[in-house]
């Protein structure tokens, strides 16, 4: 089965769909992005002669949840994506939203029923590393490196929790203690192993205690100036 091509062979699934759209560099699955909206896939893809259509359960600006039509503009088309075809959570029962599907695709039933793996924060962040990093350092980018920074840089800012609490406070030199300035340098190591260009610590454990800074300059800071770096390496961390 290929694929690459939009042939009957080519039967898609929602994990798929997600890796041909994640290929093309869109945050469309990205772990933010899927929360922000509240969104989940579900595991029915209908693809028939009318196109390649699947469900997502979606929040709706009340908080209530209802579900959404999705089309998957496949290969051979210069960049894959997906398309909203209803209105975000317009569907308030599955029976409705199925038959959406299914009058959409030409298809009675779906081709592929698979339940959707979704991309977890460390997948995430390795894909960041080697999207914005150096390109000298990330080719040696491994999982393992970006699982110990999310760690450490989660330790960082419990210790900054404390030492805003009061547990931990500086020492004769206004210094914070050899074990958090010794935590601090493994960070900016790991960084550096990821491709980061520096790495920037604060102590009000009220936003990010760390953040690192690309070579291109991108962020993912709500005001801009360097990247967070996820707190956990799963959402239900």
């Amino acid at each position: 089965m290929n694929a690459t091509d939009n042939t009957p062979a080519t039967i898609w699934t929602a994990n798929t769909i997600k890796e041909a759209v994640r290929a093309t560099g869109s945050h469309w699955y990205d772990p933010d992005t899927m929360r922000f909206w509240g969104t989940k896939v579900l595991p029915e893809v209908y693809q028939g002669p009318g196109g390649i259509f699947f469900l997502t359960v979606d929040d709706r600006f009340d908080r209530t949840r209802g579900l959404t039509l999705r089309e998957f503009i496949p290969p051979p088309a210069e960049r894959p994506t997906i398309q909203t075809r209803s209105d975000v959570a317009q569907y308030q029962y599955k029976n409705e939203a199925m038959k959406a599907a299914r009058d959409a695709s030409g298809i009675i039933v779906p081709t592929a029923t698979e339940k959707f793996q979704p991309v977890n924060n460390l997948q995430q962040f390795v894909d960041d590393c080697r999207t914005h990093g150096d390109s000298l350092a990330t080719r040696g980018v491994t999982t393992k490196h970006a699982k110990s920074l999310i760690l450490q840089s989660a330790e960082h800012a419990r210790q900054m929790v404390r030492y805003c609490n009061g547990e931990i406070s500086l020492d004769a030199e206004g210094e914070l203690p050899r074990f958090v300035q010794g935590l601090r340098a493994r960070i900016t190591r790991l960084a550096h192993q990821l491709g980061a260009a520096s790495v920037e610590f604060q102590g009000d454990p009220r936003g990010a205690t760390v953040k690192i800074h690309w070579p291109d300059h991108a962020s993912n800071a709500f005001a801009g100036g360097g990247w967070i770096i996820p707190e956990s390496l799963n959402d239900a961390d």
